[in-house]
């Protein structure tokens, strides 16, 4: 049985929770940073706004709250 209060096993799942916390930052801030052009050209005015942007656009929406 793992004895989950010792400090080895405590240090060793608080590595892993922060790896997995970094990777996940990543993958947010990588999908913030590259739709920005799309939706900076939609703020913009300069792309005409179809109903399938809706999608994206509330998907940017969810990024900000």
């Amino acid at each position: 049985m793992v004895n989950w209060m010792d400090p080895v096993i405590m240090g060793v799942c608080n590595e892993i929770f922060k790896s997995i916390a970094h990777v996940s930052i990543g993958a947010y801030l990588w999908e913030a940073f590259s739709s920005i052009g799309f939706e900076w050209s939609l703020l913009r005015r300069k792309r005409g706004f179809k109903w399938p942007m809706l999608v994206s656009t509330h998907k940017s929406l969810d990024h900000c709250l």
